[in-house]
């Protein structure tokens, strides 16, 4: 307050105005002098940066926080810390579920091991449909299982911008139509069959002017 960073107003609260940066007055301390959710990283920051005197400090934190570390920072510029500028907020979205969003706080938090079995059990159910597993082994069951799941689940997660909030649905992520993970590695599947089957590879050189027009686009395609 001495240096005109933070307001006291008249009920005792304290206050910092960060509406040039385009931002609202911010709440530090309220009027009983406890701290609110920004003041706690207040100190957290000088902390950290006392123990391990860092260059930069990655938070990684959901986008649901990309106000709040937008207000740290600036606070801690505006105090002149020798650590502000190394505050990097490393934001991702949120994965939303078809039962609803997850909430450490209400304990609706889905475990990963969960997630995985699941998916498992949803490759497992789609692949039994389409059948041709027949001659596998348990083993080799397994495996496919495991690996369709892990695939669908990878595939599903990364193809949206980590920034974004996302829907998560096993039973899509697992659709053997589509952009999804099962359908690339079907594919992939199919064009490493029709290589092993194909027993002569023309050469460029050799074979081109025997080439119909549609084959010749076929290859550039």
């Amino acid at each position: 307050m001495k240096q005109g960073v933070f307001v006291k107003k008249e009920d005792g609260s304290v206050w910092i105005d960060l509406t040039e940066e385009g931002l609202d007055e911010k709440l530090v301390l309220r009027k009983d002098g406890t701290s609110v959710y920004v003041t706690q990283y207040l100190g957290l920051a000088e902390e950290k940066y006392h123990d391990f005197k860092y260059d930069e400090s990655i938070y990684v934190i959901a986008d649901e926080q990309n106000y709040h570390m937008k207000v740290l920072k600036l606070i801690l510029q505006k105090l002149g810390k020798p650590y502000a500028d190394g505050i990097y907020h490393l934001s991702y979205g949120m994965v939303e579920l078809p039962s609803g969003r997850m909430k450490s706080r209400e304990g609706t938090v889905v475990d990963a091991d969960d997630m995985i079995e699941e998916m498992v059990n949803v490759a497992k159910n789609k692949t039994e449909e389409l059948g041709k597993v027949k001659d596998f082994t348990e083993e080799e069951l397994k495996e496919l299982y495991d690996t369709i799941a892990l695939g669908a689940l990878k595939f599903f997660l990364i193809r949206v911008d980590p920034k974004k909030r996302m829907f998560f649905n096993p039973e899509e992520s697992i659709d053997f139509h589509g952009f999804t993970g099962p359908f690339v590695k079907y594919t992939h599947a199919r064009i490493k069959s029709i290589l092993r089957k194909q027993s002569e590879v023309i050469s460029p050189k050799s074979g081109v002017a025997s080439l119909l027009t549609l084959e010749k686009d076929l290859i550039i395609l």
